[in-house]
């Protein structure tokens, strides 16, 4: 196996390269989530786990952390979580830790009643880009 690229991100992470990254999501009242932390305390991360553990929820929250420096666009949680009739998404917490220099920031988007409340002002910039999230799953064979 080639760890090429994997001992070039950690050289740039361990020469203060990578000046700003998600360092931590925590997600409470979402989607079976309740107040669990997970912690990115590298640059690069690989999410793996069975279907229907939290891996899209996690990706959807972290990709509303960020307010889009290049087109001004930003992902709200509404986008990713909505209210339907047959369920009401409230008193939702999600908080964030991200490292910026040598300063460690923390803010939060919260859902306590039916409006998102996103602090625009305090939120990072990054260019970023999402791309669709898919499941894959194997069949039996019979």
């Amino acid at each position: 196996m080639d760890y090429t690229e994997v001992n070039t991100i950690r050289g740039q992470y361990q020469a203060g390269l990578w000046p700003q990254f998600l360092q931590m999501v925590k997600i409470d009242g979402l989607r079976g989530w309740s107040g669990q932390a997970v912690e990115f305390n590298f640059p690069v991360v690989a999410l793996v786990g069975e279907n229907g553990s939290g891996k899209s929820t996690l990706m959807k929250a972290a990709a509303c952390a960020y307010d889009n420096k290049d087109k001004e666009r930003r992902f709200y949680p509404s986008s990713f979580f909505v209210d339907t009739h047959w369920d009401s998404i409230q008193g939702v917490l999600i908080d964030f830790r991200v490292k910026r220099g040598t300063n460690v920031d923390s803010f939060r988007i919260t859902k306590p009643t039916k409006r998102w409340r996103v602090p625009e002002s305090e939120s990072p910039r990054k260019s970023r880009r999402l791309f669709g999230l898919s499941h894959t799953s194997m069949a039996d064979s019979c």
